[in-house]
């Protein structure tokens, strides 16, 4: 266990980085996308996977439709005030914001919509089922692929840092 943004970890020492629903807690979302790059080896890859700041659906955390199209100052008390639950340490970023940060430490950079393995959603009630199963359906469509990323559920975000004739993201 340790600090995203300090990470104990020598320059280039891993060859996979894992962020999985880990962003959105961290302080300081620049610095960890910094030390992820500094412990990656030049052939390495980050996957992150995180929620949209901005998407159509609820927020996960809160349970609440639109927090994060709320301005961030008011996000927390919304959530308090319909909730009662803590929502201080949750900082959701939309496809933007992720896109500026991780092009300051990787050159190579896709965004992927995720789903949801058969295994999790035999769990979920009906209408979520359903949910998902229009959201399978929404994103084989070009055109609706290209809106989800913007405001679908989130994305499973894949990062390197190509050499020069080294592999990309589209040789794996």
């Amino acid at each position: 266990c340790c600090c995203a943004e300090y990470l104990p970890f020598a320059d280039g020492e891993f060859d996979l980085i894992v962020a999985h629903s880990t962003l959105e807690f961290t302080r300081d979302q620049r610095r960890v996308l910094s030390e992820c790059a500094r412990s990656l080896n030049k052939s390495g890859l980050v996957y992150i996977n995180t929620v949209n700041r901005y998407s159509l659906a609820r927020d996960p955390y809160a349970y609440l439709w639109g927090v994060g199209f709320l301005p961030r100052e008011w996000q927390a008390r919304y959530v308090r005030w319909r909730r009662e639950a803590a929502y201080e340490q949750i900082r959701l970023l939309s496809l933007g914001e992720l896109g500026r940060m991780a092009m300051e430490h990787f050159g190579d950079r896709e965004f992927l919509l995720p789903d949801v393995d058969d295994g999790s959603l035999a769990g979920f009630s009906t209408l979520l089922r359903l949910q998902v199963g229009l959201y399978r359906l929404l994103k084989k469509l070009p055109g609706v692929k290209a809106i989800l990323k913007w405001f679908g559920p989130g994305w499973d975000a894949l990062l390197s840092k190509p050499t020069a004739g080294g592999p990309t993201l589209r040789d794996l």
